[in-house]
């Protein structure tokens, strides 16, 4: 089956009708094409989970209700489905669900066949306890039969490792058992039969810097004294993380295997923030402290790559999917950096490049991958 290399993610959200929406899930600029599909948001008309996401004035750290003009809202994520694939026919897209949207989004697209080679649905550990929840409430959904044959990527997430049956609350860093209960979930939805086209692995590169017997955090530059315990933590499941993706690559060598890159914050005064997952806290970002060198390293590409992903999301905009083909590793050149942007420009070693060709989604094209 030649299909699924040619990968775009959108960021699919549900309103309070369950009306399937597309929504950037942080902060950040986004540059559209396809003006017309494009709307500013209103709050009223989002679910109160949604609120969290849309673009805010910042005030002493925290988000205010006054909402600020944004362009990454689509009212339609048929209307952007179809604008996608009629200007990208070879296109697959990668819908990031979180939470629970993946159950109104999969029971719409199971009315929808000629979608399910044009589709991906991600599913994350803390929306779903295994993948027998999944299924039970997929099926009390109403979704049409058939709608196993729609393929899922598996993430399990940090935000989600925590809640996953036999994590022992009494002993956090206990890397077999937090590694058992991972893989534990994982396999929860190999045993049903469903279509696994891949898994998402966020990754930081600090999984190096974590010794699992004497739970420390081991670096010249990165003391484990500066660190405090949800930092730790950080590090620890960025171990455990790794782990997981060796694994599961070693597994299922013709899967495909993501790692997000992720983004800060700009506040409307310009200040560079840092915004932890579904919080509406935000902590004004040093890029000379350590302990925020950890979130912008992972931001890099280069780490994602080097921690053996094939692909890497990112929320930049034209870095929708950047691949990695034929098992390369890819690193920015020696003293190249990052060109200036919107957010300025921090000295911060970075790869990016214009990868496929002009005429085609953004992302180069590697091997077919056989699902």
């Amino acid at each position: 089956m030649n299909w699924g290399y040619g990968i775009l993610e959108v960021d699919v959200a549900v309103d309070r009708e369950e009306n399937l929406l597309v929504i950037h899930d942080k902060n950040g600029f986004r540059q559209t094409q396809g003006q017309h599909l494009w709307r500013d948001v209103r709050f009223d008309e989002l679910a109160d989970g949604l609120k969290r996401y849309v673009w805010r004035k910042i005030e002493n750290g925290q988000y205010t209700v006054e909402a600020l003009e944004t362009s990454f809202f689509v009212r339609s994520l048929d209307d952007y489905i179809a604008h996608t694939v009629a200007k990208y026919p070879g296109a697959t897209l990668l819908l990031d669900c979180r939470d629970n949207d993946p159950i109104p989004t999969i029971r719409h697209l199971s009315n929808r066949p000629e979608l399910f080679k044009k589709v991906i649905v991600q599913i994350y550990d803390f929306g779903f306890s295994s993948g027998y929840d999944f299924v039970r409430r997929i099926e009390a959904s109403g979704a049409a039969p058939g709608w196993q044959n729609i393929h899922l990527v598996i993430s399990p997430h940090p935000d989600g490792i925590s809640k996953l049956p036999d994590i022992d609350e009494n002993d956090p860093l206990n890397a077999n058992a937090t590694l058992t209960a991972v893989w534990q979930w994982a396999n929860s939805f190999e045993n049903l039969g469903l279509k696994i086209f891949g898994a998402d692995v966020p990754q930081t590169g600090f999984h190096k810097h974590y010794d699992p017997f004497t739970r420390t955090v081991s670096h010249d530059h990165f003391p484990d004294e500066r660190l405090n315990f949800q930092e730790r933590l950080a590090v620890f499941y960025d171990w455990v993380l790794h782990q997981f993706a060796i694994e599961y690559k070693r597994r299922h060598p013709r899967r495909l295997l993501i790692a997000p890159a992720s983004t800060y914050t700009v506040g409307v005064a310009g200040d560079l923030l840092r915004s932890a997952f579904h919080t509406g806290m935000l902590t004004a970002l040093d890029p000379d402290d350590l302990r925020h060198r950890m979130f912008l390293d992972a931001s890099l590409p280069q780490t994602v790559f080097e921690c053996g992903a094939d692909a890497a999301i990112s929320d930049r905009p034209h870095d929708a999917v950047a691949y990695l083909s034929n098992g390369r590793r890819l690193k920015a050149p020696e003293g190249y950096r990052y060109p200036p942007n919107e957010v300025g420009d921090f000295g911060l070693p970075q790869f990016r490049r214009e990868i496929g060709r002009k005429d085609q989604p953004h992302g180069c094209y590697p091997e077919p991958i056989a699902v």
